[in-house]
Parts: C-alpha cells; structure tokens; sequence
C-alpha cells in the first residue's frame, strides 16, 4: 500500500534520507519499480537518485519493512522512516572468504556441462543471447518447443517436464531442486539452459539452469555492517592432530552368492573409480565417513558408509529375473547364392522380380503341433488350419472375397493338391522349407488353380540339402602340436616351475587393447597394454584364455615363453544371424479390455499389440505406422487415392455387409475418428482389440473392434 502522506512531485532528480526509530540508517537499498536501477544510502541516511514524473520508489533494508513511494515532485526532500520487524541487534559480526568469480561451466563448443560435483555432462544448451530468454512469462511457456524430446506439462500447478518419456532431475547452479522451485525462477535471471538426455554419469535426464548472478560472478557490493570491522586472530598450529587420515579397507562384491568381476566403486563428488577383481574383492584408501556407491550392469545400485570396519562384503540385487539358460545359434549364410523354392523352381533370390516368404527348418518350433499352428502369425495376410479330415488349409486374407474365399494352392514335394482335394497331414518336424508366394504370379507355373497364392511345401524326405557342422570359433586355429623335448635340463621344461610368458594380441584390424588374460583354473589375470603386449607367470603346459568384449575367447596352450601372436575373432565378423532363447520371459503384459494390464497368455480372447520397436523407421503419420504390422487390420484409402483414410478390423461384428468403424482410446479418452491430431514419435504402443470381446467394457461403441 502507498503512503499517501509521502506523494511528492519530482522531475529529473530526488534528495532524501532514510531513519528508522530517529537513527538515520546506511546502506539502505532504494530501487526504482521495473528497473533494475539500485542506489545505497549514505552514512548520514541520505540519498539522492535520478527520476522522473511517476517513478514508485522501494525502500528496502534487512530486518525492516519495505516502504514504497510515489515521486511527483523535488520542491521538499523525502523523509522515509523505516519501521523494524523485530528487536535491532546492537552489533553483527560478518567474516567470510572473498568467492573467486565464477565462469560459465557450459562449453557451447564441444557441448559439455562441466561441475566438481556432477562432472562433465553430455548438454543441449540455449542462452540468453540466442534466446529471448528474459521474455519469458514463466519457465513452462518459454521451454515449450525449445528442445527435441522434451515435454513440458503447462498446467498451473502441475508443471512438469519430461525428457524421452522419463522425468526430468531439475538443478540451479548445479544444486538439485524440485519442480516447485524450478518453474518458479524468474527467467529474467537466467543466464543458459542446458538439457541432459542421456543416462550416463552421476545423474539422469535432467535439465540445469544457471541465473546470471552465478556465472557472471559479480563481487558483492560493501556493506556498512562490515565496512573497517576486519578482525584477525592467531590461531594454533594443530596440523598435526588433523584426523580423518587415509587408510585401506578391502571388500568383497557378490549376487546371488557368487562374485561379481568388473563391479564398478565410486565415491560420489569426486572423480574415484575403481574395479572389482576377478573373484569380486577390492582394495581401496578411504577417510572415515566417506561414502561409496557400486554399480553393476543389471544390478540395483548399493552405497555404503565407511566406519570403523576394514572389511564389507557388498550384495548387489538383480534387475529382473536372470535366465537358467542362454543358447546362441550361428549359421554363416551365403546371401548372396541363397536359391529359394519359386514358381518357376529353385532360383536365386536377388534375382527374382517378386516377393517370396520362407519359412526354414531351422523357423518351425519342434513342439509345433501341426503346420497350421506353424505358419499362423509368420506371414502377413496369411490364415491357416489343419485337421484330419481335410488337411492343410492356408487362407489369402486379400482374396477371401472370392468364390473359393482366398483358399491357396498347397503344393508338398512338387504333388499339385487343390483347395477341393484332401491333403495328406505331414509332422512339422519332417519338413525342410515352406515358400509361400501370395502374387499372381504363382499362376504363371500352376495356372487358375493358384490365383490367390501358393504354399510349396519341401519335405526332409526330398530335401537335398546336407547338414553341415558349424565352425566354432574357441578351437580355431588352435591346433596342438608337440615336439620331443631334447634335454630334461632344460629349465622351461620343468612343468611345476613358474616362468614369465609374454605375447601379443591382435585382431584383423591390429593391437588389442585391455584384452584379459586368465590362467585357466586360477584368478591370475592381467590386461594388454596400448601395442597388445601382455606378461603373465605361469607353467609350462598351463592354458591361457584370452578374451575381450565383441570378440571370441580363445585358449591357448603355452608351449614356451613367447606365445608369439593371439589373434580374436570379431563376434560380428563370425555370426550373419544370431538367435537367443530363455528359459523366462521377462514380460508378457498387454493391455486387456478391461484397461488393466495383465499376462497375454492367460486371456481367452484375441489381442494384438505394436509397439516403439515394431513401428516403422521414419513413419510420419498414423496410417503407416498402422499399415501392414497387424494381422486383419486393413487400411484403405489415402493421399494418393484421393479419398479418406478407412481402417478395418476383421472380427466381432465386423463383416463385409456391415461394415462398422473400430473406435479409438487415447490414454483411456474414447474417439470415433482415428486421432490423426496425434504427433506419431510420442505414441508409445497401440493395442487392438479384434473379437466382440471390445463391447465388454465401451459397449456397442466398439462393435468394430
């Protein structure tokens, strides 16, 4: 509220004194409203400070109560008495060390964000000076579109920020805040805007904000509280009774009650890192009550406090359920000579002007029941069942509304069986290939019989191709050859003694780099340096195993000193198709009618879902992320044919004389329209449900699915 008693009329300039309880008062602020002009009072409380007509004056000073006046006039001086919020101390004594000015820790650069205590980050960075930072009605608005991959909630009182899906740590000059203190700084103070989006180094995707005080590092103006109030006093020397010396303490890491190797230990706020042994312990120097943090690759972080102790065994806690069993299979495939079973024969598949699907031995599941139950769900557009009676039946989903509803072709070992004639039933672990070929172009060899496709089935029987054993590459080149030993004088002939065994690993593209050298059965392990050299003692007869990530391990058996040259495979180099199994599935949640999520093989109705993974590179809208990636979804119309987008699901009450829309959820919101509003790169998964099953929970709104 304005004192009314204090208008005055003023132009160009103003004189004044500030007094609080009769004692004139220095160093008290006077600011001008709107501005960022400031001016101090003097010793004697008086003040004088350029104006102009309707300036609002702010009058403030510590522990007492700001005061505001209009200026409208200089014809009488400013007599401003402060009023004290509570007792006034008789004296205050204020020591400190003068800060070094600070400089801006971003690198616009190289990108880095660099911080004693976070480290150096990888940063997106926007600055005042490219930015109209300072014009921002709040931080919410004015971060909207400014980054890729961040989301900004601009609700009142739910702000909000999200980097790539995952919430966002908030700092302010380097300090963690939360988001309260964050969307409530002024932008006007803020000097640069770094966004971090990946989740390495000691914090996660965060977004730190520097204000202009820090960077630029202003001195502080003097205080007459201080002025000439220094104050100095010799101390004792008690450096040497400073505790909270260097000691060594040793642990052990585990999971599971077994060690863990390559266990990483850091102390947070520094920059100290070490390693866990081949058997899972450490050595490290540490202070009383410094802090450590272990990490492990699918491990949850553990910390631990130093103490008294000189011993601690770590137990690291899995992620998710680790699998019983991984199995790799690799097959080197000529790609180039690959011939496939077509209309016309074997030919080579570059050279064919068609699409045709294969289905290999290697594809077909041995607990297959039947070949209906293999070829369901590997080929788009393709249905099949078999029963005892009839035989294979395969189902075109493009030509069911031909007279023969979409039936194909089934050819087995060159024998023609149409849709009309029986098939004989053959065990899905006797065949060698399936090759289905949905064009017309199948008729071309069997004429009308296969207008809506063909499925050429190649049995094991009249399969003329030969198992052949994979090459394995830990025995490669590894070949064992030994030559008489001339005199049993001869000191490295002595198996028991332990010698100095030096070598070089490579790779087809040179040294080896911190390649790992075990003696096998024993935890003695040393690492290559720059050039791939290594020495580790061992005997004679004694097998090294070298291995490094990416590669192929290799033994070596040492036959002498000089193991001379280790060459790795690369894995990539070796393998053209790797295929992993496990004993346990991770996770099998899908979305269900109810909106609840639960496991896919315990429902009893049809569901399919697509998610970031399945959709395709580059799609921009939602037409092709659709197209083509579920089975009985049909996408009609579009840019190029002129008309609207129509999107079918075959099942429940769907049919071709009644034809009814599916309808769309949202984040739980129902539309009748396809969301074509949506941007395509925030959808996160699409669900769909096929069979009447819908109705249960949007009733007769989603008939069609």
């Amino acid at each position: 509220e304005i004192n009314s008693g204090s208008v005055i009329t003023s132009k160009t300039e103003v004189v004044g004194k500030v007094t609080s309880v009769g004692k004139p008062v220095q160093g008290a602020t006077i600011s001008k409203r709107s501005s960022f002009e400031e001016y101090i009072s003097n010793a004697d409380g008086s003040f004088k400070i350029p104006v102009e007509e309707g300036d609002v004056l702010t009058i403030n000073y510590l522990g007492m109560y700001p005061k505001f006046v209009v200026v409208e006039d200089i014809t009488k001086n400013l007599e401003i008495d402060l009023l004290p919020k509570n007792d006034v101390l008789d004296e205050v004594s204020i020591s400190g060390k003068k800060k070094k000015p600070f400089n801006s820790r971003v690198d616009l650069d190289t990108g880095k964000y660099k911080d004693p205590f976070l480290g150096s980050l990888d940063v997106q960075t926007i600055t005042r000076e490219d930015t109209n930072i300072e014009g921002w009605a709040n931080m919410a608005f004015g971060l909207t579109g400014k980054f890729s991959n961040v989301t900004v909630e601009t609700r009142p009182g739910f702000e909000s920020l999200a980097i790539r899906g995952d919430a966002a740590e908030y700092y302010l000059n380097g300090t963690p805040i939360d988001a309260i203190q964050f969307f409530a700084i002024n932008p006007a103070n803020v000097e640069t805007i770094s966004v971090k989006k990946n989740l390495g180094g000691v914090i996660g995707r965060a977004i730190l904000v520097d204000t202009i005080d820090f960077v630029i590092g202003n001195e502080p103006k003097p205080s007459a509280l201080v002025k000439g109030n220094d104050y100095e006093e010799e101390v004792k020397d008690i450096s040497g009774d400073i505790v909270g010396t260097t000691t060594e303490i040793t642990g052990k890491i585990t999971s599971l009650g077994k060690p863990i190797q390559g266990a990483t230990i850091t102390k947070p706020g520094s920059f100290e890192e070490y390693i866990s042994n081949a058997d899972g312990t450490f050595k490290i120097p540490v202070k009383d009550g410094d802090q450590f943090i272990v990490y492990y690759l699918g491990m949850y972080p553990k910390s631990f406090v130093v103490d008294e102790n000189a011993s601690y065994t770590i137990d690291l806690v899995p992620k998710n359920d680790v699998l019983d069993e991984v199995v790799l299979n690799g097959e080197g495939k000529n790609e180039e000579n690959e011939e496939v079973q077509t209309a016309w024969g074997k030919e080579n598949r570059d050279k064919l002007g068609y699409d045709v699907k294969v289905l290999r031995k290697e594809d077909i599941s041995p607990g297959a029941p039947d070949l209906g139950t293999v070829l369901n769900g590997r080929f788009a557009g393709i249905r099949a069942a078999e029963n005892p009676q009839v035989g294979l039946t395969v189902i075109n989903s493009r030509a069911e509304s031909q007279p023969d509803l979409g039936r194909m072709l089934i050819v087995i070992d060159g024998a023609i069986y149409p849709p009309n004639v029986g098939r004989p039933f053959i065990s899905p672990d006797r065949v060698e290939s399936i090759s289905v070929i949905k064009s017309l172009i199948a008729s071309a060899r069997y004429g009308a019989l296969a207008t809506n496709g063909v499925v050429e089935i190649t049995t094991t029987i009249n399969s003329s191709s030969k198992s052949e054993a994979v090459p394995s590459a830990l025995v490669e080149g590894n070949d064992y050859e030994e030559e008489e030993i001339g005199s049993l004088s001869d000191p490295l002939s002595v198996g028991s003694s332990k010698v100095l065994v030096r070598g070089v690993v490579r790779s087809t593209k040179g040294f080896l780099e911190d390649a790992t050298v075990t003696r096998k059965g024993s935890f003695d392990e040393v690492y290559t340096d720059a050039q791939g050299n290594f020495s580790i003692k061992a005997s004679i007869g004694d097998v090294l195993v070298v291995s490094k990530v990416g590669m192929f391990a290799k033994e070596v058996l040492i036959e002498s000193q000089d193991v001379g040259s280790i060459e790795l495979t690369p894995k990539n180099d070796e393998l053209d198709e790797i295929v992993v199994s496990g004993g346990k599935r991770v996770d099998n949640t899908i979305e269900s009618n109810d909106g609840r999520r639960v496991n896919k093989d315990k429902l009893g109705y049809a569901v399919s879902e697509i998610d970031e993974n399945d959709f395709a590179a580059g799609a921009t809208n939602l037409q092709q992320l659709i197209t083509g990636k579920v089975s009985g979804v049909s996408v009609e119309g579009g840019l190029y044919s002129g008309s609207e987008v129509v999107y079918k699901i075959r099942g429940g009450n769907q049919s071709i004389e009644n034809e009814i829309p599916p309808i769309w959820i949202v984040n739980g919101t129902p539309y009748q329209d396809p969301p074509n509003f949506l941007d395509v790169q925030q959808i996160k998964s699409i669900t769909v449900l096929k069979s009447v099953v819908a109705t249960s929970r949007y009733g007769t709104l989603a008939a069609g699915g």
